[in-house]
């Protein structure tokens, strides 16, 4: 009985089409966000917004876009390695054989910075939570165990 699902449990399903496991969701739908969505994100790098409407039957917007191509193919790609700001408006994502990590913006899937600092591999990344002043800390791992705080 714990574990039979009733329709009033289920919030929104997705359907994906591509054929691509998903490795990241991240969901930000406080109200006071001026977006609402989930963003996955599929092992093949393709991200997808999905605009949160508790009240709908489906969620048709869901438009692939594209992280870029540079990863390290030594790096296997996990949750980990991305984090999505708690506005849903930029993508951080890790696993870069220049030993960076970058911003991307999800609304025109371009990269808005790249960051430099670690001496090897940056393997993952994670966020606290978000202060009434609306800052963040960012913390990065590397292959040699160091980590950042930015």
């Amino acid at each position: 009985m714990m574990y039979n699902v009733t329709p009033e449990d289920v919030s929104m399903i997705m359907k994906f089409s591509s054929n691509a496991p998903i490795i990241h969701v991240s969901v930000n739908t406080n109200p006071t966000f001026s977006i609402q969505a989930i963003i996955t994100i599929s092992n093949k790098h393709h991200f997808s917004i999905n605009k949160y409407h508790p009240n709908a039957i489906s969620n048709i917007n869901l438009n692939r876009r594209h992280l870029g191509d540079n990863f390290d193919e030594r790096i296997q790609q996990r949750h980990q390695s991305f984090v999505v700001t708690a506005d849903n408006r930029h993508i951080i994502s890790t696993g870069y054989w220049d030993k960076s990590f970058r911003v991307q913006n999800t609304d025109i899937a371009k990269i808005t910075q790249v960051l430099y600092g670690l001496f090897v591999i940056v393997t993952c990344v994670c966020r606290s939570e978000v202060t009434i002043a609306g800052n963040c800390f960012l913390a990065t791992g590397s292959r040699d165990c160091t980590v950042c705080i930015w």
